[in-house]
């Protein structure tokens, strides 16, 4: 390892640096490189590094769409009962194309809300107590009505009109 007072090292031009001033040698400067090359790409694989733009890491596919649930242009067409993850109180299901999550609020009553979050574009993930979640950033959305409850967003989730025939249990969303 070469330390400034060594006489193989040309002197310093400006002042000179600290005898016990640590340098790296050829394993260290690789070692220490190598590892922030991999954090680097790693940043990048994992969508960081950029502010957080919107990242579907999740989502459903746009074209996919779950078990009992139709699609007809921008209208959905939902049977509760095949929808395993709408039928209990609080059950919900997001559909990709067109970004929408549909919402079971107890006693037939059920909301539909774009999926996309407003604050970047992400696609909402989570319902939990009445409550919409974006994951991206932490904003969190009045079940009810879109409405913001927890920034970063400043803006709540659109809503779509909803239509539920009980006799058939079909829950129709025009996701416009």
């Amino acid at each position: 390892m070469l330390r400034p007072s060594d006489s193989s090292v040309p002197p310093a031009t400006g002042g000179s640096l600290p005898a016990d001033l640590p340098l790296l040698d050829r394993r260290g400067f690789l070692t220490t490189s190598g590892a922030a090359a991999i954090a680097a790409l790693l940043t990048t694989a994992c969508g960081g590094g950029d502010g957080g733009g919107p990242t579907d890491a999740g989502a459903p596919d746009n074209n996919a769409l779950p078990t009992g649930v139709t699609r007809d242009g921008t209208t959905l067409r939902v049977d509760i009962e095949r929808v395993a993850t709408l039928r209990p109180t609080n059950g919900f299901v997001i559909v990709g194309s067109p970004a929408t999550v549909i919402v079971n609020l107890g006693n037939d009553q059920f909301r539909a809300f774009t999926a996309r979050c407003p604050h970047a574009g992400c696609l909402v993930s989570s319902v939990s107590n009445r409550r919409i979640v974006c994951n991206c950033h932490g904003s969190t959305f009045d079940a009810d009505n879109g409405a913001v409850l927890v920034g970063p967003a400043l803006s709540g989730l659109r809503a779509f009109p909803v239509a539920f025939a009980s006799e058939t249990r079909v829950l129709t969303v025009n996701a416009t």
